[in-house]
């Protein structure tokens, strides 16, 4: 039996790469708890029968698993394929483009464009949002935290990396900026308030040390 179904007279038109998307609004058929917001908790969020989700293109939302897209939210694929998967959440997001949101990942208060022959995805339990804006090709996975971040190009974030107020500016498709903090060290998981240019490898293996430079503010663990 489907979990939810689309509302053919109420919909949004979206430009993408020159195209326009219809995204329509979804309506829960059933009550499920999302497996993938639980976190530490042994609860999930409960979605009710008959409650409204957010515009979802059709096909792009599937209806086994327990994902999710809620009322304040807007999913367009450029792709006629599903993007939005197994136990995924998207909560006040706009996501548009080339993209996949599966296994737990969770996009909340994120604007995600991966239009021009880029790609997003996001997967493990990650979390990317709180006012977080990615242009281009981003990848989440692992147990990152990404917030209050403007990213652009061609990114990558692995790992335990946790950010906050960052800018990180990633280069062409062919040349992907790497974030991967995977210190047992609390502390070293955190990059704040700095802008990102290089890639970032930091594991328990090796002996860190940070460099700054005046010209960029980057920050770089080698």
């Amino acid at each position: 039996m489907d979990k939810f179904k689309y509302l053919e007279n109420d919909f949004k038109e979206i430009e993408v790469d020159g195209k326009t998307i219809k995204a329509y609004r979804i309506q829960a058929l059933q009550d499920f708890e999302n497996l993938g917001t639980k976190g530490n908790s042994s609860h999930g969020i409960l979605v009710k029968k008959g409650e409204l989700g957010g515009y979802v293109k059709k096909g792009a939302l599937a209806q086994n698993g327990s994902c999710w897209v809620d009322e304040d939210s807007v999913v367009a694929p450029s792709t006629n394929c599903v993007c939005v998967f197994d136990d995924a959440f998207v909560s006040c997001s706009t996501v548009v483009g080339d993209f996949l949101v599966r296994e737990n990942a969770k996009l909340a208060y994120a604007k995600i464009l991966s239009d021009k022959g880029n790609f997003s995805e996001f997967s493990g339990n990650s979390l990317v949002g709180n006012e977080t804006e990615s242009v281009g090709s981003l990848k989440a996975s692992g147990d990152v935290n990404v917030s209050k971040c403007k990213i652009s190009g061609s990114v990558e974030i692995l790992g335990n990396s946790q950010l906050q107020n960052c800018v990180i500016k990633g280069k062409g498709l062919g040349d992907r900026l790497t974030i991967n903090l995977n210190s047992d060290n609390y502390l070293n998981k955190f990059i704040n308030d700095q802008t990102i240019t290089e890639s970032v490898i930091l594991d328990n293996s090796k002996y860190h040390k940070k460099r700054k430079s005046n010209l960029f503010n980057t920050i770089r663990y080698m």
